[in-house]
């Protein structure tokens, strides 16, 4: 392709088609949101000047003019690598090779052409983002298709995870009820006991014994009202319990009346004899501990290496007297003579 493409302007009095076509184009173009060196790379791929050498890097051939030689321009690796992902670029299967546009990205070209959109200003960084596909494109198409790919996928598993919640809450809500006639049927009131393996409501309650007939008689006598049980089998009536007996009634040496027996506490204890504060009664003497064998007495440590001399028993050393020198002789103050007395010094 020597020349880019672009879309004419329809003829306002011809059919609609091309208005349509016209409009969609005017869409796609706003939609785009290049920068003007996007632009000129997929220009450069409709062109067929876009290659990828064996090293990975992506370079505009320039052909050679009249003015000058021609070269190879590096292009930014992020910023084509953008471009190929959004479907507008196709690159090359093995290392080297040209890079073309798709339809895609031929379109696009065309309708900057026509309605010369504004462009983004955008860093080399902001290039290497990802890009929106062309609007009504074959790239939008397919991942739409996908997409659609996904999520009947996705509805059948989630479909199948629910059919099998189901299964297991009516599994549950089952053996919840069968539990419930179990202790229903075995007169257990603890909220979580567990049926047994394989018990049914209807089964017999393991361990239970049948149900017991009996039939109450009253008679009245001397204003009285005595009921009397009898069973239709002699062994429930022996099963039952004894029935409770009160103690004996002794009569009470002060007032001759029957009082019950008194009851005898199993293990009591004696009292504190410690006397309380303020009291005059002495306390008990405390009981010596003869029956505890006494350790023997440990012998002094002696000789070197033993602990402190003063706990042990061993007198401390101490250092020998010093020689003292001998004092000087004191000296004796000679007399004054007689004549010279307080009075005589008083005169004088």
């Amino acid at each position: 392709m020597n020349t880019l493409p672009t879309i004419p302007a329809p003829d306002p009095s011809g059919p609609s088609a091309p208005w349509r076509d016209w409009c969609l184009a005017q869409r796609q173009a706003k939609a785009l949101t290049w920068s003007t060196p996007q632009f000129d790379t997929v220009a450069t791929a409709c062109l067929g000047h876009l290659y990828r050498d064996d090293r990975g890097v992506y370079r505009n051939l320039t052909p050679a003019t009249a003015g000058g030689a021609g070269g190879w321009r590096r292009v930014h690796t992020r910023r084509v690598e953008a471009l190929i992902a959004a479907g507008f670029l196709r690159g090359p299967a093995g290392g080297w090779g040209p890079v073309t546009a798709t339809p895609d990205g031929i379109r696009a070209v065309a309708a900057w052409n026509a309605h010369q959109p504004a462009p983004r200003d955008r860093t080399s960084r902001e290039e290497g983002e990802t890009l929106p596909p062309l609007q009504e494109g074959e790239e939008q198409a397919r991942r739409a298709r996908e997409w659609a790919v996904k999520e009947a996928a996705y509805k059948k598993r989630r479909a199948a995870e629910w059919a099998a919640f189901e299964e297991r809450r009516a599994a549950t809500d089952a053996r919840e009820a069968n539990d419930a006639a179990y202790r229903q049927a075995a007169g257990i009131t603890h909220p979580w006991a567990k049926a047994p393996e394989g018990w049914t409501a209807g089964d017999p309650v393991p361990g239970a014994k049948a149900p017991r007939v009996v039939e109450r008689h009253e008679s009245t006598e001397r204003g009285h009202v005595t009921v009397y049980e009898s069973y239709d089998d002699e062994d429930q009536a022996d099963e039952q319990p004894p029935t409770p007996t009160r103690p004996a009634l002794q009569p009470s040496t002060v007032t001759g009346c029957a009082h019950p027996a008194p009851r005898v506490r199993q293990h009591a204890r004696p009292r504190a004899t410690t006397p309380r504060a303020g009291s005059t009664r002495p306390a008990r003497p405390t009981p010596t501990r003869d029956h505890y064998p006494k350790p023997a007495p440990k012998a002094p440590r002696t000789g070197w290496g033993s602990s402190t001399p003063g706990r042990t028993g061993i007198a401390p050393r101490r250092p020998a007297a010093r020689p003292c020198l001998p004092l000087p002789a004191p000296q004796t103050r000679e007399p004054l003579p007689p004549a010279w007395t307080s009075d005589t010094l008083d005169a004088a």
